[in-house]
């Protein structure tokens, strides 16, 4: 909590603030102590944020992940490097190297505190032309070695490769003062695979059309959070604002001239979501009339 905190009465939007502590130290919106016959409505323990390096802070949080204390520093010539060449892992590379690496690093910088410095994340993918669908393969596990020697991620397919790519992204801190990028708690050891298969979210551009930018944005989300399915809710009685081959005027029926989806949008989209691991779902809903 806040050095400075303040409580909102429960029962009352209308009720006036209260700034008062009891004698244990607990924020409370009454006057009364809270071992006292006074009620109190809600009661916050005051405490100062500490800092903990050996917290981990992984969403979702990993099946199993078992860690250490060691700081160690990450190059910054850091690079990642598959055993198997595919151009899916290529691009997913270089987008995890733009999410993590954010920072301008000083021309002249060196590793301060000489901690253990890791260079390469070693890829192994078992299988890089598996192709996308529910109940694909998505585990994958991940390995940071305290002295910085090795750092090695597996998985069976490029989407589990994917997820471990996120993970590891998650693990790299940046550190204003030192100016680098550390890993906090090594020796590290995770492995991990999804609880469900389907992990989606619907959107609904048939009635609030959504650029193909947002789009890309949402699948984005997607990714790092992990989840595999885009429900994309296309069409529906409010409106047809996609391309229809069969029956050309169908999209005259989209919420204005622009507001429309070209066969070439879609395909752009389910392409853009599969070397993210994310499935696109098309529904069409009609209304017999």
């Amino acid at each position: 909590m806040y050095n400075n905190p303040y409580i909102i009465h429960p029962l009352s939007l209308s009720s006036s603030f209260s700034f008062s502590y009891c004698s244990h130290g607990w924020l409370k919106n009454s006057t009364g102590d809270i071992t006292g016959a006074q009620p109190c409505d809600l009661y916050i323990k005051s405490t100062t944020p500490t800092s903990n390096t050996s917290t981990i802070f992984l969403w979702p949080l990993p099946i199993n992940i078992s860690n250490g204390n060691t700081l160690i520093t990450v190059s910054p010539n850091f690079n990642f490097v598959a055993t198997t060449p595919s151009s899916d892992l290529t691009n997913a590379f270089d987008r995890i190297q733009k999410l993590i690496f954010n920072h301008n690093l000083p021309t002249n910088s060196k590793n301060i505190a000489n901690n253990p410095t890791l260079t390469t994340l070693n890829v192994n993918v078992a299988n890089v032309n598996v192709p996308l669908q529910l109940g694909v393969d998505e585990s994958y596990s991940l390995v940071i070695l305290a002295d910085g020697s090795a750092a090695t991620l597996t998985a069976n397919t490029v989407y589990g490769a994917y997820h471990g790519l996120q993970t590891f992204s998650q693990l790299i801190q940046w550190s204003p003062d030192n100016k680098q990028y550390q890993c906090p708690i090594t020796p590290i050891v995770i492995s991990d695979a999804p609880r469900f298969a389907w992990r989606g979210l619907l959107i609904d551009t048939d009635r609030h059309f959504q650029s193909l930018s947002t789009i890309y944005t949402i699948i984005d989300s997607l990714s790092y959070n992990k989840m595999n399915t885009l429900h994309w809710h296309i069409v529906d009685a409010q409106a047809w604002p996609v391309e229809s081959a069969a029956y050309p005027l169908l999209w005259a029926a989209a919420w204005s001239y622009t507001e429309r989806y070209t066969f070439e949008d879609v395909a752009m989209v389910i392409e853009y979501a599969r070397q993210r691991g994310v499935r696109v779902v098309l529904e069409f809903d009609t209304v017999s009339i």
